[in-house]
């Protein structure tokens, strides 16, 4: 960034003092990195350069560029204004627009540059629109004599060191880190020339011979390959047309080489196999039985219904006391608590007959009911079609008339 800037490396300028000089390098040097001038999209990618992507150098590319990371901003006590700051603050910041002016030239602004961007708004405006210019130059110079102005240039300033501390700070370091990285190849490039020495003088003296540097030149490259290239296969490729068309199985293999009798090497687990193998044949016929044991259940439970369904019920003299009674189906008597259902302890025979004889009667009876509901529901559907269509029930009339004549 310094060389990049490089401020006091331009010629001074007459009639300038040094308080004018140091401001104008605080401007330079503050206003270095600003906001939204570079992207990440302004660093090379593969897209671009067609290379692989490298990470660290991206990243130090791009804090070269953009400079350091940045705080939030708006966060002092001087950019805390009351009610009336505000409302002036807003008020200036249209009669700033009206003029010309941008946001940014407000902590900055002078007299001179008020007065230039009036008279240039003034000559373009009408006459109707040139009594708003100069209610908006009376507004900007209220501005400039007012305490607001002074605090916003004094943090405009303000911020201006601070961004060039931080721009400063940025660029020592990076100067830093090239230093470190610039003498850490140094020491490498020793190492590796004093090793290099050191093999030479050995091989001159005889120490080594020519093996044994075939052999540090092989041991080389074999650790270059490993660190720089995938470990290499020894195995050779299969055939991909025959690999599952031919390839025997693991039982096939053990009845060819004999070892059949070898799959099972430790007894123990031969027997807890037979156990198992008698549990589960065990655990499939219990399965069978309660299968065929529920078949026949539920066939049980059919028969029964269908012969409830037909039975026709004989009323007995014996079924009935002196008074008229039914006795049948309290032939075992219920003995209930205080507070107990008597219907929790009736017997199914009980149950049966109770239903027989108090909700409903014989297959014939019910299919008279039935027949008769029947013939009442289709008398009801001709009544109301007789009344919807008239026509159709005068022409059966006359149908039936001429069949009748006929």
């Amino acid at each position: 960034m310094l060389r990049r800037c490089r401020p006091w490396a331009k010629a001074p300028v007459m009639g300038k003092n040094f308080i004018d000089r140091w401001m104008t390098t605080i401007d330079n040097v503050g206003g270095h990195y600003k906001p939204k001038e570079m992207t990440s999209k302004d660093i090379y990618n593969p897209l671009k350069t067609n290379q692989a992507w490298d990470p660290v150098a991206s990243a130090a590319k791009f804090k070269e560029m953009t400079g350091p990371l940045k705080r939030k901003t708006g966060m002092k006590l001087d950019n805390y204004v009351d009610l009336d700051e505000a409302e002036k603050w807003m008020e200036v910041h249209h009669a700033a627009k009206r003029l010309g002016i941008s946001e940014s030239e407000l902590p900055t602004l002078t007299r001179a540059i008020v007065e230039e961007r009036w008279v240039k708004v003034y000559k373009e405006q009408s006459f109707a629109n040139q009594q708003e210019t100069i209610l908006a130059a009376e507004v900007m110079l209220e501005y400039l004599d007012s305490v607001m102005f002074v605090k916003k240039n004094r943090s405009f300033y303000k911020d201006q060191v601070d961004n060039a501390r931080s721009a400063i700070d940025n660029e020592l370091q990076s100067r830093r880190e090239n230093w470190k990285q610039t003498w850490y190849l140094v020491i490498g490039v020793m190492m590796f020339g004093g090793c290099a020495l050191v093999v030479i003088a050995a091989f001159l003296n005889g120490t080594i011979d020519r093996a044994d540097m075939i052999g540090f030149g092989n041991s080389a490259q074999n650790y270059m390959n490993s660190a720089t290239t995938k470990a290499t296969n020894l195995e050779p490729p299969p055939d991909y047309g025959t690999r599952y068309l031919m390839t025997p199985s693991s039982l096939e293999l053990d009845t060819r080489n004999g070892d059949i009798e070898k799959r099972l090497v430790n007894p123990s687990l031969a027997s807890v196999m037979a156990q198992d193998e008698e549990y589960r044949s065990q655990e499939d016929a219990l399965t069978i039985q309660l299968i065929n044991l529920e078949n026949e259940r539920r066939a049980r439970e059919v028969r029964e219904k269908d012969l409830m369904e037909s039975t026709i019920v004989v009323h007995r003299k014996e079924d009935y006391d002196a008074d008229g009674k039914y006795i049948g189906a309290a032939a075992v008597k219920s003995v209930t608590k205080d507070g107990e259902n008597p219907f929790s302890t009736v017997t199914l025979g009980s149950f049966m007959s109770m239903a027989q004889h108090q909700f409903g009667g014989s297959r014939g009876q019910r299919f008279v009911a039935n027949t008769s509901k029947l013939a009442a529901e289709q008398e009801i559907v001709d009544n109301k079609l007789r009344m919807v269509n008239p026509i159709t029930e005068a022409v059966a009339a006359g149908s039936d008339a001429a069949g009748k004549t006929a």
